[in-house]
């Protein structure tokens, strides 16, 4: 309703005494809002009544005068009761004193009502059902509607004749149209209503017999009821199960396949794959793996040591040792393996040093002991040459040369509560950590008299875990409340605070590290797996409920084998289906027709990777190419150059070759940075946080020549101008640009046929708020766009093509139902063929979309694997991955090959699922075993 050209919330106010009306007050208030009702209104107009409508409040009043205020009619219920009433009173005067006295409506429905012509208002004798202050408030005697027969409950409905006819009168006023009137609409739109549950009716006897249809049908849509638990069981699994997690996602893609069990499927091989080598019966403290990855040792606290063979798998172990020798130890047996051997060291008896040979893992010999002397030794460690021996006991470090599968030459180095060791980058530094807050450094030159050196200070409380990286370069400590340090080996006997020293964890106590290239592996007590990039100081992998990592090694394939508290050995395989970036927020990413995938960062690092030829590589930057973040990447068509555009104002233009990216042209532009480009054919688009938009002509893409520039409209936006162009994207024929702009929710077309004769087209309306990335398919048949609303959209370019006219410029609307995210839209990308969209959202997913049928798009799957925003998502020519990149400073490529990623699950499953842990999560639904 409106008051003087105002909308306001309420078409009435009923006022009422609850103790008389209190039937008859809610009856009139249905009434009123049901009566002319549309069928798919809620209610024709509002009206308050205070026990229905008034919101809790700590002022009472005030929230009545507030809905007064919002009210366009005041409807009183006049009684005796009413009359004497305070609150009555009250609201009466409120209104008389704001509002004019003809928008105030009488209904008797007790008492008396008489007007005085003599005195020209009610006489206060005779009038027995209103407040004083209305006895003089008329200057003509008003039209009132006698409600008072209107006592009982059976009376107080439409369906009563005379009920609906007084409330005809009041409505007729409050809607301002005649009584004749409303009684009209409201029988056309009974009749109407009455049409639609005829037509309801019809339908719901067509859906019997289909229903009929369906019952024959019953099996596949029991089928994909319980694949949609199954989906659901995964991805609730996950972070804290991901062996399990992953193998019913497989289940419930071959018991259904649907989207929803395509999207528990490709998102579940996005996160680290743990499988299990279960034998231990006691917690996992230390495990040690061979040079060639091919084997892995376990020890736990019981005194048990497990060989495990990794490549091939080989779930069943073979024990070295089940007992810890004549007297107790604290914690699991210390184990190292001899660099370039199958020799293994472990001091898994105290008072002893053990040689193994592995070389036939089935059958272990033991080569040689060397006596400690009754000393208990809790950390390992050889040097890279292979030729010497470290071991950290209670109160000194041991040091042995390793001849023929001896240990000779003992040295003693008094080293009070050592706990940890590990040698530098050759055999002449050791470093020895534990108890207390000191990296104590020796100086090896003569092995016979081991040197201290100044000892470092940690921060730690303890030193827990120490390792050194395979290239000698840096050092590594954890330990007590969490800190992980990084420390530069430029000088091994100096160690140095390295460029990124402390790493974030958030780790109680930091138990293990192991490096892996320029990747720190990290584990603690509360159960968290983390990886980090060691030249950026980011996070690779983040791994929770990792189920209390005791131990953790790094094998060269880059497996990591963790050993826990509750005696099972993980072995987790994250570089074979993540593939973090770790270099900033990611804010761009291509994909060339060759499988090349590039990637640009918010501090100007460019990514490049074919990942045909290298599918499970790691991403490495390739070389930096601006000093600022960059916005938009794009291959020119031939792919001889890579094109990117900075905050930095300017557009490098990179040529490709065998070796590292050269720079052969940059486009200066001195007034916006830039943050869009396209390319079609020869023609570049640029674009910045201006109104401009620059053409290029790309024949010579070491020379461009600038052809024109114009300014798209701008959009006003909360009083302020609106100028930045967010996105661009130009046809397959180079003859159509469409430009996004930030908080504008229009799409402008630009004719780009002639480069200097533009004309503005076309404006697409369907966004409510601004467009964040636009991209044609391949055949320029459609445009889609994503938006901050959380919408991507599809818009039919051939039917717009058909009312463009010379002189004026079209409105369009879209060709499909939006496609949601839950937050922003910030990319989009169609597939070679156009028949697959990806769309990358704020709500941390990449969508996939069937768009062979624009006008009918449908969700293939949605990936959920990023642990933020993702800005931008590249979909390979063929449609078989896509590759996306987030906030979380990661890059992922998924598989959408759902065939293809069941089947790698099933390979690289160590442990299959039980029908026991069936049974766990899904105890109502018979044991299938996913990979059988």
């Amino acid at each position: 309703m409106t008051r003087f050209g105002v909308r306001v919330p309420y078409a009435a106010f009923v006022s009422y005494s609850r103790a008389v009306d209190g039937k008859l007050a809610p009856a009139l208030q249905h009434a009123l809002q049901r009566l002319t009702k549309r069928w798919y209104q809620r209610r024709a107009i509002r009206v308050f009544r205070d026990d229905a409508s008034l919101t809790a409040n700590p002022g009472l009043w005030s929230s009545i005068v507030e809905a007064l205020d919002q009210s366009e009619f005041f409807v009183l219920l006049a009684s005796p009761e009413a009359a004497q009433s305070e609150w009555v009173r009250r609201e009466v005067s409120h209104w008389l004193h704001h509002r004019p006295v003809g928008t105030l409506l009488i209904a008797v429905t007790d008492g008396e009502l008489r007007w005085d012509p003599a005195t020209g208002g009610f006489d206060p004798d005779r009038t027995t059902c209103l407040p004083p202050e209305l006895l003089r408030a008329f200057a003509e005697e008003p039209r009132w509607v006698d409600l008072r027969a209107a006592r009982h409950e059976e009376h107080l409905s439409l369906r009563v004749p005379h009920f609906k006819d007084k409330i005809a009168e009041l409505a007729a006023a409050v809607h301002r149209k005649s009584k004749d009137d409303i009684v009209g609409q409201d029988i056309r739109e009974h009749q109407r209503t009455v049409r639609l549950v005829q037509v309801i009716v019809a339908i719901f006897a067509l859906l019997a017999v289909t229903a009929t249809v369906q019952w024959r049908r019953a099996d596949s849509q029991a089928a994909i009821a319980t694949a949609g638990r199954l989906a659901d069981q995964s991805a609730a699994l996950l972070d804290s199960d991901p062996a399990v997690a992953m193998q019913l996602a497989v289940a419930a893609y071959r018991t259904a396949d649907t989207a929803v069990t395509r999207s528990a499927l490709l998102s579940a091989r996005s996160r680290g794959h743990a499988g299990r080598l279960l034998g231990h019966r006691a917690p996992v403290g230390k495990i040690a793996t061979s040079d060639d990855g091919a084997l892995a040792v376990s020890a736990d606290t019981a005194g048990t040591i497990m060989l495990w063979r990794l490549s091939p798998l080989d779930r069943v172990p073979v024990v070295l040792r089940t007992d810890r020798g004549p007297q107790p130890a604290t914690g699991s047996a210390a184990l190292a393996f001899i660099p370039g051997t199958r020799i293994l060291a472990e001091a898994g008896w105290v008072g002893s040093v053990t040689l193994w040979n592995l070389a036939n893992p089935a059958t272990p010999r033991h080569m040689s002991s060397v006596d400690v002397q009754r000393d208990e030794i809790r950390s390992l460690a050889a040097s890279a040459d292979g030729r010497w021996l470290a071991g950290a006991g209670l109160d000194r470090t041991w040091l042995w040369r390793v001849e023929a599968a001896t240990l000779s030459g003992q040295t003693v180095v008094a080293t009070a509560s050592a706990t940890q060791v590990a040698f530098g980058a050759g055999s002449d530094v050791l470093y020895v950590a534990g108890f207390g807050p000191d990296l104590r450094v020796f100086d090896l030159t003569d092995h016979a008299h081991p040197r201290a050196l100044p000892a470092v200070p940690t921060d730690s409380a303890d030193v827990g875990a120490l390792a050194v990286s395979f290239d000698g370069y840096l050092l590594a400590t954890g330990g007590a409340g969490g800190q992980i340090r990084l420390w530069s080996l430029a000088d091994p006997r100096s160690p140095v605070p390295a460029e990124h020293h402390v790493l974030a964890s958030d780790h109680r106590d930091v138990t293990s590290l192991a490096f892996h290239g320029r990747s720190l592996a990290a584990g603690g007590f509360e159960g968290r797996l983390r990886v980090w990039d060691t030249q950026t100081g980011t996070t690779t992998v983040d791994q929770p409920n990792a189920y209390g990592i005791d131990a953790l090694a790094v094998t060269a394939t880059g497996l990591i084998v963790t050993g826990a508290r509750d005696h099972i050995v993980r072995v987790w395989r994250h570089a074979s289906s993540v593939h973090p970036g770790t270099i900033g927020n990611i804010f761009t990413v291509a994909i060339g027709q060759n499988g090349t995938v590039a990637a640009a960062t918010a501090d100007g690092q460019v990514y490049l990777r074919n990942v045909h030829r290298d599918r499970f590589g790691t991403w490495q930057p390739t070389w930096r190419a601006h000093d600022d973040s960059i916005a938009a990447i794009a291959f020119t068509p031939k792919e001889t150059h890579l094109l990117t555009a900075s905050y930095d104002h300017t557009v490098g233009i990179w040529r490709l070759g065998s070796g590292q990216p050269t720079l052969c042209h940059r486009i200066a532009d001195s007034w916006a940075p830039l943050r869009a480009i396209a390319i079609s054919g020869t023609l570049l688009a640029v674009g910045g946080n201006d109104p401009r938009v620059r053409l290029y002509d790309l024949k010579n893409p070491c020379d461009p020549v600038l052809l024109t520039e114009f300014n798209a409209p701008t959009h006003i936006v909360g009083g302020h101008t609106v100028e930045a162009v967010e996105a661009l994207a130009l046809d397959a024929e180079g003859t159509m640009l469409a430009v996004g702009r930030f908080s504008d929710p229009h799409i402008h077309l630009w004719s780009v046929a002639n480069p200097r004769a533009l004309r503005h087209i076309a404006d697409l309306r369907g966004h409510l708020f601004g467009v964040r990335a636009l991209a044609f398919s391949a055949n320029g048949s459609v445009l889609a766009s994503g938006a901050d609303d959380g919408s991507a959209l599809l818009w039919d370019m051939a039917a717009l093509g058909e009312r463009i006219t010379p002189k004026s410029v079209v409105w369009a609307q879209p060709m499909a139902a939006p496609l949601t995210h839950g937050k922003s839209v910030a990319g989009i990308a169609f597939s070679g063929d156009g028949r697959k969209l990806a769309t990358a959202g704020y709500d941390g997913t990449v969508a996939v979309w069937d768009s062979s049928r624009p006008n009918r798009p449908n969700l293939i799957a949605r990936l959920a694997g990023h642990r933020s925003s993702v800005e931008a998502v590249a979909i390979a020519q063929g449609g078989d991955f896509v590759v996306s990149g987030a906030d979380d400073a990661t890059l992922m490529l998924w598989s959408l090959d759902a065939q293809q990623v069941a089947a790698w699950i099933c390979e690289v499953t160590i442990t299959p699922l039980t029908p026991a842990e069936w049974a766990a999560y899904l105890p109502d639904i018979a044991y299938r075993a996913p990979c059988g």
